[in-house]
């Protein structure tokens, strides 16, 4: 019969916030592996800390995401996939052209992840819960390492 294999609104609706969680996932998946990628590169020094403490914020929201797909009961692809690349390589870059540049990279980066966020506000497939967190949490992280990183790099 043709109607069966037509998904239900129930079905739509979790393909759809699968598709919002996998693309948090791979956001903070990238953005966390950038900052791993040049921690060791900054461990010491003035970037050192202010990296970490980053690098943390983006770990934090990344058990977050997993624990609201694993309460959602879905199954997001792992992995950064094609944004992970393209950071990873800007980044592999980055460290080589020199420091300032490599921190360019993860402003640029961040400026991403917050308009990602701002954007998911009205997302109608996102819970409460998980709005507030973005608006709570993730923005004023995001808004926070975008000032840290201009005033490392001394670009406004």
């Amino acid at each position: 019969m043709l109607t069966d294999n037509i998904p239900s609104k129930e079905d739509i609706k979790n393909m759809t916030n699968n598709n919002t969680i996998t693309e948090i996932l791979k956001g903070e998946t990238s953005a966390l592996e950038a900052y791993k990628n040049l921690e060791e590169e900054f461990s010491s020094g003035v970037y050192g800390q202010r990296i970490k403490e980053m690098k943390s914020h983006h770990e934090d929201a990344l058990v977050f995401w997993k624990k609201q797909a694993k309460r959602e009961d879905l199954n997001p692809e792992p992995g950064s996939g094609v944004w992970g690349t393209v950071v990873k390589t800007f980044v592999n870059v980055s460290k080589v052209i020199g420091e300032e540049t490599a921190l360019k990279a993860l402003k640029t980066g961040e400026e991403h992840g917050l308009k990602f966020y701002q954007g998911l506000l009205s997302d109608s497939d996102l819970s409460p819960l998980q709005k507030e967190q973005i608006r709570n949490k993730f923005i004023p992280e995001h808004q926070s390492h975008i000032t840290t990183l201009k005033s490392l790099t001394k670009v406004s």
